[in-house]
């Protein structure tokens, strides 16, 4: 009778070396999977902030375009893009600080272009809308966007959203 022993043993070897290359392969497929979702998750994020950013731009380029109108028509129709992008900036404001979570340095950034925001807001929208409204002041209200002030108030705006921008990660994973 042939000796099995030697074959069932190197048969046996052959499956087991087999079964932990499968078990090793499979284990640094899963942990790779959970690598490519948290970086998946990063970049989704990051996505839905430079949207909310964009949103948030829009907004006040929006109340911008509406106030310019009201001065160069002095209709009440023409702030319709005005009154329709305050609650949007509102939106994205409380949207992007519930992206951005507990990460300090972007919650600085979009605190100083909040503050912007409502520095343009009281300081020129409002401030031009009252004056506008009375003949007597109007021209105070030209004055104010025709010097530039509105201009340098949504500089002082952009800066902060695009180091933000420029700031988010590409991609993370752990």
């Amino acid at each position: 009778m042939p000796n099995t022993f030697g074959l069932n043993r190197t048969l046996g070897g052959a499956i087991g070396v087999i079964a932990l290359v499968s078990v090793l392969s499979s284990s640094a497929v899963l942990l790779t999977r959970d690598h490519l979702q948290d970086a998946t998750n990063a970049l989704d994020r990051s996505t839905q902030v430079a949207h909310g950013l964009d949103a948030f731009r829009t907004a006040m380029l929006n109340q911008e375009t509406g106030l310019r109108g009201y001065l160069i028509t002095g209709r009440e129709s023409s702030l319709e893009p005005y009154s329709a992008g305050r609650p949007a900036l509102d939106e994205m404001i409380n949207r992007l600080r519930t992206l951005i979570g507990n990460d300090a340095e972007r919650s600085s950034l979009l605190a100083d272009a909040v503050t912007a925001a409502r520095a343009w807001q009281a300081d020129i929208g409002e401030t031009a809308i009252r004056e506008a409204a009375n003949p007597t002041t109007r021209p105070g209200a030209v004055r104010i966007e025709a010097e530039g002030r509105g201009k340098q108030f949504f500089d002082t705006l952009r800066g902060p959203m695009i180091r933000s921008i420029s700031r988010m990660p590409r991609c993370q994973a752990r």
